[in-house]
């Protein structure tokens, strides 16, 4: 699959279209096919470096998302293939085409929310 993948922290020019592995969800987790990603303050931190991360690089960048569900790992309930979410990142991944999302961070995306509106929903609120 394809990602925007950063190898070291700098200008936007360090960011890179590469193909990398379509991650696997494992227990309580769900795979969603990315429509929309957020980009927000803390992307640009990372991607520069200065924002406090555990993470190392190479890293895909990316904390929001807004897609569908098209895998279930072991154990998730209440969550379906084919529902329209948005969710958090809290590792990162959301510049891809799929990511890995811990089921507890999902929103159900009513269909009136665009997903364009959708994938600014998880973090942008929350920072005033």
């Amino acid at each position: 699959m394809k990602a925007v993948v950063i190898h070291a922290p700098g200008a936007a020019e360090q960011l890179v279209m590469a193909d990398v592995p379509e991650p696997n969800p494992g227990p309580g987790e769900v795979l969603v096919d990315v429509v929309f990603a957020g980009c927000n303050w803390a992307d640009t931190q990372i991607r520069t470096g200065i924002y406090p991360h555990a993470r190392t690089y190479p890293l895909v960048l990316g904390l929001e998302i807004a897609g569908t569900v098209s895998k279930l790992g072991p154990g998730v309930t209440g969550v379906e293939i084919g529902d329209r979410v948005a969710a958090f990142l809290e590792q990162g991944g959301a510049y891809a085409e799929k990511a890995v999302v811990a089921a507890n961070m999902l929103m159900a995306l009513p269909d009136a929310i665009p997903f364009d509106v959708g994938a600014a929903l998880t973090v942008q609120p929350l920072t005033g």
